[in-house]
């Protein structure tokens, strides 16, 4: 190391401040980058479940003038999906495999909900169905929340 702070013509103490000043910006590039992750599938989860129980009726039952509102849920699930399975790749579900469990979980029920929107099925199913996926997403929500108070202390 020396000899690279030389080589740069830099004193030892002025490089070694450079090099841990560049790995703390991309320390926090890295946390910042994981907590989007986890704020933009939480988000979309909820959107999801609210945008479900806004009009379950009508679109269980492929009513007229449902089919904006039915796209609209297609696109949110797909986000939602896309984004539950990047959360489960991260390095922060890494960490933490209960947590990456119930995200997979929330991915499931996430799929199951979306299909089911999609066959037209009855309502009871999909309430039954938006359920879980809330509970599942609660049950994340929380196990993440114990994983980031443990990491602070």
């Amino acid at each position: 190391m020396l000899a690279l702070a030389r080589s740069r013509g830099m004193k030892f103490s002025r490089y070694m401040r450079m090099i841990d000043e560049e790995h703390l910006r991309e320390m926090s590039n890295n946390l910042n980058q994981l907590s989007n992750n986890h704020e933009r599938l939480d988000g979309l989860v909820r959107r999801f479940i609210l945008l479900c129980r806004q009009d379950v009726v009508a679109i269980s039952a492929c009513a007229p003038g449902t089919q904006q509102k039915r796209e609209e849920l297609q696109e949110v699930a797909w986000k939602a999906i896309g984004q539950a399975v990047e959360y489960s790749k991260s390095e922060e579900a890494a960490q933490n495999a209960f947590a990456r469990l119930m995200a997979l979980r929330v991915l499931g029920y996430l799929i199951r909900t979306g299909l089911a929107i999609q066959d037209s099925k009855d309502r009871n199913f999909i309430e039954d169905l938006v359920e879980k996926l809330e509970g599942s997403h609660d049950e994340w929500a929380a196990q993440t929340k114990a994983g980031d108070a443990k990491k602070t202390k």
